[in-house]
């Protein structure tokens, strides 16, 4: 499990970066160079947004201790599960 979602997270990251680099330019000149900022900065803040609210917490636990959670039904993105049991 380990190595597909390292090569996801690899993907994820190298797509988003070719999107930001493919798009700044013309953005750019479209709208303005503030304009653009700002786009990015609020994309930023609603990702920020999103992982804070309904991505849960797994720092410390192990591969093992988050399938048992998911196979037990556990495993909950809702606001006050911050933590696996």
């Amino acid at each position: 499990m380990r190595g597909p979602a390292t090569a996801l997270h690899a993907a994820t990251l190298w797509g988003s970066n070719l999107v930001v680099t493919g798009t700044a330019l013309s953005v750019v000149n479209a709208v303005g160079l503030g304009v653009t900022m700002w786009i990015y900065a609020s994309i930023n803040f609603l990702s920020f947004i999103f992982v804070f609210f309904f991505v849960p917490e797994t720092a410390g636990a192990s591969l093992e201790d988050i399938e048992n959670a998911l196979r037990s039904k556990k495993f909950s993105k809702e606001f006050n599960i911050k933590k696996i049991p």
